[in-house]
């Protein structure tokens, strides 16, 4: 029984104790089962009260220089709404030093704190559908696309 290892945890504690306390408070032995649904009873209220269910796809052009960047920038500026997307993503592919630039620069989609703190932050609180950048990181200069933004607990979604 999947409960049966985590009971003997909670029996093996400093003379069973614990075990003894939540055997008294049920009868029938099924204190140890319960208090073996603990952890799911705490990730319940990690999940519905803590969690940060926003989630995030972007795509980005990664150079080594600043000049690189603001004149890829500059490019993109003269796109209208419509190709903006096609635009970057064929930029993306010829200057991008990111492996990404085989799929365009798309990243996918991330969830807050999956990528460095700099590039994090322009995700998720800039303008959704507008380029960013230069963004300076460690690995060089981005230009970042977002694509668009979830927030699951309410489902409102920007694109």
């Amino acid at each position: 029984m999947p409960w049966l290892s985590a009971s003997s945890a909670f029996a093996a504690d400093a003379g069973g104790t614990f075990a003894a306390y939540v055997s008294a408070a049920l009868p029938g032995g099924y204190g140890l089962y319960i208090a073996s649904l603990a952890p799911l009873l705490l990730y319940g209220i990690y999940r519905t009260f803590l969690s940060d269910d926003r989630t995030a796809s972007a795509v980005h052009i990664l150079v080594k220089d600043e000049k690189t960047c603001e004149d890829l920038k500059t490019q993109l500026a003269g796109s209208s709404a419509a190709n903006l997307k096609g635009d970057f993503a064929t930029l993306a592919s010829q200057y991008s030093t990111c492996p990404s630039k085989a799929k365009g620069g798309s990243l996918g989609t991330f969830q807050p704190g999956q990528m460095v703190p700099a590039f994090n932050d322009i995700v998720f609180n800039e303008e959704v559908g507008k380029v960013h950048g230069p963004i300076k990181t460690d690995f060089g200069y981005h230009l970042i696309l977002i694509e668009n933004r979830t927030n699951h607990k309410t489902g409102e979604k920007e694109e």
